[in-house]
């Protein structure tokens, strides 16, 4: 899953991270580091939460 498709992350967020002018809060790398662990299960557990 590549991170820019999840919603609710401005793809101008994504890029200040790429470039490195800006960098993820604790959150937003929790998140990153659980999508890398899991990405197929972090895929699904996201399509259950958008089609409730």
């Amino acid at each position: 899953m590549a991170v820019r498709r999840l919603p609710g992350i401005p793809v101008a967020t994504l890029r200040n991270w790429e470039q490195r002018r800006t960098e993820p809060d604790a959150v937003a790398k929790t998140l990153i580091d659980l999508i890398f662990q899991d990405p197929q299960g972090m895929r699904e557990r996201l399509g259950r939460r958008n089609a409730a």
